[in-house]
This record gives C-alpha cells, sequence and structure tokens, in this order.
C-alpha cells in the first residue's frame, strides 16, 4: 500500500487514537488488523518528507469533519437541538450551538469550532458566575481547549484573570506507546505550553512521578499541586470520621492556595463499571472535594453532579479523569427523548439525596467554582447544566456518602 492510499486511513487511526481508543477498538471501527494499526500510529508519529508528524503533541484546534469518523454512540440525537435552542433563548443567547449528527458534505465548520463559538456566547454568563469566586477551573479535555479559545477572545478579563485556571486531568494518548516515558512527557509538555497562551494557572497532578520529575521544564507556569496520597472517604465512613479526614488533609496542605482531594475508594463502593438492571443508573466516577477559605478559618464547599452520555467504549474501557467523572444514565442520549433527558436531572437529585435548592445554596455559599470535564460532541449539556443552577463544583458520590457529606458540613 502507497504513502499516498495510506495517509486516508492514518488520519482515521490518529483521530481514533486522540479519542482514547485503544488500537483493538480501532481496528475493530475501521475494520483492519491491529498490526496495521501499530504500524500506522508508529508512522503517524514520525516525520515524513519534512511534513510534521499527524500525531504532533501540539494541540490542534482546527479538524475538518472529512478527517472525523462517525464513532457510535458518541454523538447526539437530532431531538437535543429544540433543548438548546430552548436554553438559548431563555438565556438570551445570539449563537445556539447545532447539535453535531456527523460527518456530512454540508457541514463546513469544525466541531471545534462550533464549541469555540459556543464559548464566546457563553462567556458573559460565565464570568458573571466567576467574579465572586477565587478561583475557577476547567477541566482540560478533548474539546475544552476550543471552550476557552471562546472565553478568551470574548473576555479580556478573563483571559488576563489569574483567577482562571486550566487543569490537564490526564495526557493523551497519542502514540502507539502511551506508556513511553518521553511520549507522556511530550503530551503534558503540549497541553501545559498552550496553556501558557492563556496566562492562566495550571494544576498538574503531582502523585504522577513522572509529571513531577519533569515540572521544572515548565517555567513561568503557577503550579497548584495536589495531595500527593489518596484521599479516601468511604460510604461506611461517619460524618465525624469525614470531618477528621478533611481536617487532617488540611494540615498537610497549609499554605496552598487551594487542593484537590482524589477519592480513590470509588471502586470499592460502586463496582468496577458494573451495569444494573434496565432504567437504572451506572456510575462511572471519581469524586472530589475541595476546602476553600483562609488558612485558619472557615472552610467552605460546594457540590454538584456532573453528567453526560458517553460512547459505549467508556462504558467498558475508562474512567473520565483523576477529579470529577461522569454520572451517566443506561442509555446514550442519541436513544433518549428530550423529555427523557429531563427527567434525568430529576432522578440525579434523588439519587444524591439532595434537593435543587440546597445545591444552589452550597454553590451560592461556595467560594471556589470548578467546571469539571470536557465538553464534546457526547457532553455537551454538563456545562449548560451548570449555569442553569449555577453549580460550578461537580462533587460526584453515591447516596449514602453524599448523605455521610451533606452531615459533615451541616454539622459545627
Amino acid at each position: 500500500m502507497s504513502e499516498t492510499t495510506q495517509h486516508p486511513i492514518k488520519k482515521q487511526v490518529a483521530l481514533l487514537a486522540s479519542e482514547g481508543f485503544t488500537q483493538k477498538q480501532i481496528a475493530l471501527t475501521l475494520g483492519v488488523s491491529q498490526s496495521t494499526v501499530s504500524l500506522l500510529l508508529q508512522r503517524a508519529t514520525q516525520i515524513i518528507d519534512g511534513q510534521p508528524p499527524i500525531l504532533d503533541p501540539r494541540p490542534r484546534l482546527l479538524v475538518s469533519p472529512q478527517e472525523r469518523v462517525q464513532i457510535q454512540n458518541s454523538l447526539y440525537g437530532g431531538e437535543l437541538q429544540s433543548v438548546l435552542e430552548r436554553y438559548g433563548e431563555r438565556h438570551k443567547l445570539d449563537f445556539v450551538p447545532k447539535v453535531y449528527l456527523g460527518v456530512t458534505e454540508s457541514d463546513n465548520d469544525s466541531w471545534d469550532m462550533r464549541v469555540k463559538a459556543w464559548g464566546q456566547a457563553l462567556a458573559p454568563i460565565l464570568f458573571d458566575l466567576i467574579k465572586d469566586c477565587t478561583l475557577l477551573t476547567i477541566g482540560w479535555g478533548r474539546h475544552m481547549r476550543s471552550l476557552v479559545d471562546g472565553l478568551r477572545l470574548f473576555h479580556p478579563e478573563i483571559r488576563h484573570s489569574r483567577k482562571v485556571t486550566i487543569f490537564s486531568s490526564w495526557p493523551p494518548r497519542l502514540s502507539v506507546n502511551p506508556e513511553s516515558e518521553d511520549t507522556i512527557y511530550r503530551d503534558h509538555i503540549a497541553l501545559e505550553s498552550n496553556a501558557l497562551a492563556y496566562e492562566c494557572t495550571v494544576l498538574l497532578n503531582t502523585k504522577d512521578n513522572l509529571v513531577k520529575n519533569h515540572l521544572h521544564y515548565l517555567p513561568g507556569i503557577d503550579l497548584i499541586p495536589f495531595s500527593t496520597h489518596p484521599f479516601e472517604i468511604s460510604a461506611s465512613m461517619s460524618a465525624t470520621d469525614i470531618k477528621k479526614r478533611i481536617r487532617e488533609e488540611e494540615k498537610l496542605l497549609q499554605g496552598t492556595k487551594s487542593a484537590f482531594f482524589t477519592i480513590d475508594s470509588f471502586r470499592d463502593i460502586f463496582g468496577h463499571f458494573k451495569e444494573r438492571t434496565p432504567g437504572s443508573l451506572l456510575w462511572n466516577v471519581d469524586a472530589a472535594i475541595l476546602p476553600s477559605g483562609p488558612p485558619g478559618g472557615p472552610k467552605s464547599f460546594s457540590m454538584g453532579i456532573d453528567y453526560g452520555g458517553v460512547p459505549d467504549s467508556w462504558y467498558r474501557d475508562q474512567t473520565l479523569g483523576d477529579i470529577g467523572g461522569v454520572l451517566i444514565p443506561s442509555r446514550p442520549y442519541s436513544k433518549m427523548s428530550p423529555k427523557e433527558i429531563l427527567q434525568f436531572e430529576r432522578v440525579k437529585m434523588r439519587w444524591l439525596g439532595l434537593q435543587e435548592d440546597d445545591l444552589r445554596h452550597i454553590a451560592k455559599n461556595s467560594k471556589i467554582g470548578t467546571i469539571v470535564g470536557a465538553v464534546g460532541a457526547d457532553r455537551l449539556p454538563v456545562l449548560i447544566y451548570g449555569i442553569q443552577n449555577q453549580l460550578i463544583r461537580h462533587l460526584l458520590c453515591d447516596y449514602s456518602v453524599a448523605k455521610a457529606l451533606s452531615a459533615a458540613l451541616s454539622t459545627k
């Protein structure tokens, strides 16, 4: 097979790899052998005839629809368009994003550009929400950089604010050997270097020894470290135990502006991505608690819910980042009606044992706001939900943990 005829499928392989697909999944999707996928990925990372590699570690902001591969269950159905339009009318947005239905000849704008334009339209709302926050954290997902592009272009205050944080939750898997130190290092550097253009604080997961060892290669970045060890909460812990555990963690992190705590016990609580009976919910989450407030002073917490429809492959193979995550319905959004999607919001509230007014109160009194997760073709309502309810910090936990946390936060 000549280089010319390989080129289109090489791009398809590269795009699927950038979406987090394994070599086996790519081979099944494209109908080629796994050895072919391995070879193409290897060639995609090499410079050929003086041209940059297809899997360039530098972030790519423009991807044409013709280059994208339609991935089953990762895209929304057309019924969501009316939901978005009603949202745009309610908030008087000049721009309402079109639901991406797949690759068609009539699609002239890439999905990234649509998200970028959507970020411009949402910037005033976001800016109003973050004015009283001490920090706004944006999850650096596959498409989130385009949203941030729109924000910074529309609002110089956001672009120059040290309150806006780009959070790199994990390096994209852009190589045939994702465990290679050089690969992960280059991908992290690409993301953090891109974030420098936004004049933003960058959070790195310093539990990752590889990244920690290379921090001195990132000059000019204001680093806010994670906890260097797991912060665990189990469903059996009492409110007193939770408060004690939080105080212990705070002592270890005195002097830092803020700190994230990952909850690593979620597999023990939820099982390893076990699908429940039809109609029930499937959890695929990590969880986080973020205390804020002056040293020695009262701490405030905010908590909410992050959810979205995801590709079937994610049900089996992936968690969605070290912090944050997704509470997903038992069926993809593409197979749900608008009414079912809206009902799911109420189901989430009942599942957590918390009322919307309680969550609004927590978010209103919190000093730190966070948007966690990618805003892509498969998770568009996540940010809408956060803005609608002014819940810009997402804490994910099961019902028993939520009750314990609620009790801990309500007692002095």
